[in-house]
């Protein structure tokens, strides 16, 4: 897992309005433009890639980012639903690098 993923991650779990802009989109398609677009405008922008390496490996991620912290009820969801994960594969036909 690379650095600076972990780094965008863990600016971005403790901004709740965030994660509640993350939290509420239904589509994969758009959580990839939205996460991207979040990403660019923390300073961190994300290459296809990246992008999709931080959606599979959603779990080892949080885990990197939460360190000894407890983790939040968002991401407690997303390590147990594993919906996030499948977003990657969203990458592979709709969003462009």
């Amino acid at each position: 897992m690379e650095q600076k993923l972990v780094d965008l991650y863990s600016r971005i779990r403790t901004d709740e309005g965030l994660i509640a802009q993350l939290s509420s989109i239904q589509e994969p398609e758009e959580f990839v433009r939205q996460a991207r677009t979040i990403a660019e405008e923390q300073g961190t922008p994300l290459t296809k890639e990246e992008t999709r390496t931080a959606l599979k490996e959603i779990a080892a991620l949080i885990q990197a980012s939460a360190g000894e912290d407890e983790l939040t009820e968002a991401e407690l969801e997303l390590v147990a639903g594993g919906a996030v994960g499948e977003c990657g594969s969203v990458l592979d036909k709709n969003v462009k690098s």
